[in-house]
């Protein structure tokens, strides 16, 4: 689902760097570009077109605000799937594929299960963004910065964890075929105050019967039964209680 918009932006991050191209760089998005039986908040920010946005505007869209439009236009920018499919594969990440655009996959409903991954795959890849080892400090921050800001799905690993943690994470949701959801998603990279050592947490619901809440739910109490673990009950609480910043 959404959740390879992670992999998008990275696979165009690293185009950029190769080409010594500013992130800041602007281009140009004619009306053709953007599909309207899609969700979009670009397409509602900018009803008209053409419209300039810098790529970093585009990363935002896309995986701050999940915009299906701005991830098809980074998909161009990489060179598209194979491209984005063959870059991570470079960074040591292999039990996943990607072959398909969010055009692919609303045309045909079915074809969502091209692209995929494994809980494991993608958490070794949210290692990888959070090390800066294979990935250069800039491409980091300026991914990291857009999956701090994401506010889909909030009633998903967000509303699990403690409201002291940082939360840098991608969700992820499908249509439903036949009344059955084919993935409920996210995946992301909590970091308590003070503490050195974040925790990296992937759950991915596949073909749930279930409401769009309850499988909401599911992946909450997963997060906070996985956190409380690692940081005991009385910690997790005792953070969960320190009000939020305005």
């Amino acid at each position: 689902m959404s959740v390879f918009k992670v992999h998008v932006a990275l696979t165009v991050l690293d185009k950029l760097s190769r080409e010594k191209v500013s992130v800041d760089s602007v281009i140009t998005i004619n009306r053709n570009q953007i599909r309207e039986n899609t969700y979009s908040p670009m397409r509602q920010k900018y009803p008209e077109g053409p419209v300039k946005l810098t790529v970093r505007e585009l990363i935002d869209f896309a995986v701050a605000e999940s915009d299906n439009n701005a991830c098809d236009i980074l998909i161009n920018l990489a060179g598209g799937t194979t491209e984005v499919d063959k870059y991570i594969r470079t960074l040591g990440v292999t039990d996943f594929q990607i072959t398909k655009t969010e055009d692919d996959m609303h045309a045909d409903l079915t074809k969502v299960y091209d692209n995929w991954s494994t809980p494991d795959a993608m958490t070794q890849l949210l290692m990888i963004i959070s090390r800066a080892n294979s990935i250069s400090e800039n491409n980091v921050a300026v991914l990291q910065s857009a999956m701090l800001k994401a506010g889909t799905g909030l009633n998903k690993i967000a509303a699990g964890k403690p409201r002291c943690c940082l939360l840098i994470h991608k969700t992820g949701s499908s249509d439903r075929i036949g009344g059955i959801k084919t993935a409920d998603n996210d995946a992301g990279i909590v970091v308590f105050p003070g503490n050195t050592k974040p925790v990296y947490l992937t759950v991915f619901i596949k073909e749930s019967a279930e409401s769009d809440d309850v499988n909401a739910k599911v992946i909450a109490d997963i997060t906070k039964t996985i956190l409380t673990h690692f940081f005991s009950a009385h910690i997790y609480n005792m953070c969960d209680s320190v009000p939020k910043e305005k």
